[in-house]
């Protein structure tokens, strides 16, 4: 994955007792994939997340923490129907199978909230082209994570 910018700044993450620091770094949204493009998601959304790893890492996917009933569950928007379907749903996303070769999927947020106009995105699913999308339309395209 190619990285467009530089360290930002070191983060502090603390959740369920693990505290880690780590360096952000800024990606191309249409380049993110996996437990990257879900912690982006959750961002976007506003969600609060940890790291599913006891080191910190991303390798076992991320979970988003709900303080009240203080559980933290798994969450993985690019990948799971059950989690995904219902953002795209919610967020009107309408998707596109566009090339038959590529097999490749468009997404298409309806309102960006920079500018109001729709963003796209694109992938080998529905589901990462729909969180691209959401992605984009919410911070832009790019990311520091």
């Amino acid at each position: 994955m190619t990285t467009e910018a530089t360290p930002a700044a070191l983060r502090l993450s603390e959740g369920l007792g693990v505290t880690v620091w780590r360096a952000d770094m800024t990606y191309l949204v249409r380049e993110l994939a996996g437990a990257q493009l879900d912690q982006a998601v959750a961002m976007a959304l506003g969600l609060e997340w940890i790291a599913n790893a006891l080191d910190g890492s991303l390798r076992e996917g991320i979970l988003v923490v709900d303080r009240e009933a203080e559980v933290a569950k798994s969450f993985s928007p690019s990948s799971v129907w059950a989690d995904g379907g219902p953002i795209i749903e919610r967020e009107h996303i309408d998707l596109e199978f566009c090339d038959m070769e590529a097999l490749d999927w468009t997404a298409t947020h309806p309102k960006s909230r920079a500018d109001g106009f729709p963003k796209c995105g694109h992938g080998e699913t529905a589901l990462i082209a729909a969180t691209r999308a959401l992605v984009r339309a919410r911070l832009g395209d790019t990311v520091d994570l």
